[in-house]
């Protein structure tokens, strides 16, 4: 008995000098009654991270606006026009073909520019009535069906560059545009006045970007 007492006496010392007297913590994945929860894994720490760099948004295209440019080609209604009467070869001036034939190839327009009808151009009810669109039509004509050809000498009328198309060029990047610009409208035509073809066929010299306003007079 003696020595059951003090072995009792030395447990309680050592308990008391380790801190014996609060309980023992819960080891991770017990449960609350003690017992080890073994269809759980301790949770994993969380190591907070810093944010990634935040991409540049990208900028929307206007609606309405071409996203991609509209190459040249071979127009398709070379000969459907000439079976009117009209030689694209040698198209004169807008202006001068008889109104017979100029009624006959309005649809031709239409269809090029991708319109739903001739309002695309004229006023509904007056087509004698002066629109920007009307004036831009005479001007393309004699700027581009009249003194251009692509080179080696195919004619050209609007779908060439149309295509079905009111507008056709990008123009959110200068780079790209003045590229393409260059490659199609300068590398691909030429001027039926055998004289040389460059830019400032077009844009004059000094160089004038606002073509239409400012050199062909049409407007904005």
């Amino acid at each position: 008995m003696t020595r059951g007492i003090r072995a009792s006496a030395l447990l309680a010392l050592a308990l008391a000098s380790c801190g014996g007297g609060a309980p023992p913590p819960q080891a991770a994945g017990a449960t609350a009654g003690g017992a080890p929860d073994a269809g759980r894994a301790p949770p994993a720490a969380v190591t907070p991270s810093a944010p990634g760099p935040t991409a540049a948004p990208t900028p929307e295209a206007a609606p309405g606006a071409v996203t991609a440019s509209v190459e040249i080609t071979g127009s398709k209604m070379i000969a459907d026009i000439k079976a009117i009467g009209i030689d694209l070869t040698h198209p004169g001036d807008l202006a001068k073909i008889e109104l017979s034939k100029k009624k006959k190839i309005m649809p031709f327009f239409v269809k090029a520019l991708g319109y739903a009808g001739c309002e695309g151009c004229h006023v509904a009810g007056d087509f004698k009535a002066d629109t920007h669109n009307k004036r831009m039509a005479s001007a393309m004509w004699t700027h581009f069906v009249r003194d251009l050809r692509t080179k080696g000498g195919g004619a050209l009328f609007c779908d060439s560059c149309h295509q079905g198309k009111q507008k056709l060029l990008a123009r959110s990047d200068k780079k790209v545009l003045s590229a393409f610009m260059r490659a199609n409208y300068e590398e691909k035509l030429e001027r039926t006045d055998k004289k040389d073809h460059s830019c400032e066929t077009c844009h004059s010299d000094p160089f004038e970007g606002k073509i239409f306003a400012k050199l062909w007079k049409v407007g904005p």
